[in-house]
């Protein structure tokens, strides 16, 4: 179903502009865990709910970083767009730019420090 056919009243949460995890296709509860965690560090991070934030450089980014991590554990990019109410083509352009962001560290100076921070605190959170 495209999210743009989703009714407001259909909407599972405040946070989600797309209706899944639904029937159809339902995401594990490990899944949705992990998400809610990475949510959680990164909007800790930026200091604002990356869901709901517009444009601004670190909520982008923020939505960026979130998509990757999930994408490297394995969910596929129409999982991931789900839960973050994006196209599963705007999944994999985050991925892709964190990929390049990863590769050429001085250019991405501040994004590569969100990164590095983000990776402290889901890594150290786990220990």
């Amino acid at each position: 179903m495209c999210i743009w056919k989703v009714k407001p009243q259909d909407r599972l949460c405040r946070f989600c502009c797309y209706a899944g995890p639904c029937e159809k296709i339902p995401a594990t509860e490990e899944q949705n865990g992990r998400f809610r965690h990475y949510l959680s560090a990164i909007n800790t991070l930026t200091g604002r709910n990356v869901l709901l934030s517009g444009q601004e450089s670190q909520a982008v980014w923020g939505r960026h970083i979130l998509a990757f991590q999930l994408k490297t554990e394995g969910m596929r990019p129409e999982d991931i767009g789900r839960l973050l109410g994006k196209s599963r083509v705007t999944v994999i352009h985050s991925v892709n730019m964190v990929r390049a962001m990863l590769q050429n560290k001085q250019s991405y100076s501040r994004e590569h420090e969100l990164w590095e921070k983000f990776q402290s605190l889901v890594n150290g959170s786990k220990d």
